[in-house]
């Protein structure tokens, strides 16, 4: 599968929305525009293939790299390097992030591992898929390491 700029994908309860695939860019970057809840929190995990950037662009998120812990608020960015383990948890409603990946690809992941969004609303909260995201992950070079902090 490809994605085009406009896609929208409902992914491990958030909505996302491809910005600029890696397909329009020659493979050097993507950017991705994402939609949460509060609450939300991604599975600890690490890329070996790119380096992810998220900026906020409303609300605020609690990320870790690593060891470290970080509140990012709307108009800050956290860059998570390759190879380095790394998590976030949605502090507010409304909440959206620009994904930047580089080099872009990443969203191919998405993509495979949800589902196309119908119209640009959040999906039903539902336990997420783990299994199946772990089982996508590895072909995307990236590894599921545990459940969300808290």
């Amino acid at each position: 599968m490809t994605t085009t700029a406009g896609d929208t994908i409902w992914f491990d309860n958030m909505l996302m929305e491809v910005l600029l695939p890696a397909s329009d860019t020659g493979g050097t970057i993507s950017i991705l525009e994402q939609t949460h809840v509060r609450g939300y929190g991604t599975p600890v995990h690490r890329h070996d293939r790119e380096d992810q950037t998220v900026y906020v662009l409303a609300g605020a998120i609690t990320a870790w790299l690593d060891d470290d812990e970080r509140t990012v608020r709307a108009g800050e960015l956290i860059h998570l390097p390759r190879g380095r383990a790394h998590a976030f948890r949605v502090d507010e409603d409304g909440t959206r992030l620009l994904e930047i990946n580089t080099p872009g690809g990443f969203e191919e992941f998405h993509a495979e591992a949800g589902e196309p969004a119908a119209g640009r609303r959040l999906p039903d909260p539902r336990p997420p898929d783990l299994a199946t995201m772990v089982a996508i992950a590895s072909t995307y070079d990236c590894e599921i390491l545990g459940p969300p902090p808290t």
